[in-house]
């Protein structure tokens, strides 16, 4: 959003291709993906994929083509799975 408000959204998106496989940096919300995380692996381990109750999805304003890909790969980096991903590609935020 920094890069955003000082440069424009261009910058921003050249800024996320050349920074794609440096993760983003630890939100709150980390240690309950974390540990919703575990929770899926248990039901995994077992062979209880389909019948877990937990499903996990990243929502954002990114687009996938260019900042998209460094949340998920974030997420990856983490150790984190996610069930499905809606990228709205600049989408409004609001309601």
């Amino acid at each position: 959003e920094r890069i955003v408000k000082a440069h424009g959204l261009d910058r921003f998106f050249e800024h996320e291709k050349a920074h794609e496989n440096k993760p983003l940096a630890q939100g709150p919300l980390k240690g309950f993906l974390e540990a919703l995380g575990r929770l899926q692996k248990k039901f995994y381990s077992k062979g209880l994929r389909l019948e877990c109750p937990i499903r996990t999805y990243l929502v954002t304003a990114r687009s996938a083509a260019s900042s998209g890909a460094r949340a998920l790969k974030t997420l990856r980096s983490w150790g984190l799975e996610t069930d499905e991903a809606l990228f709205l590609a600049g989408a409004p935020k609001g309601p």
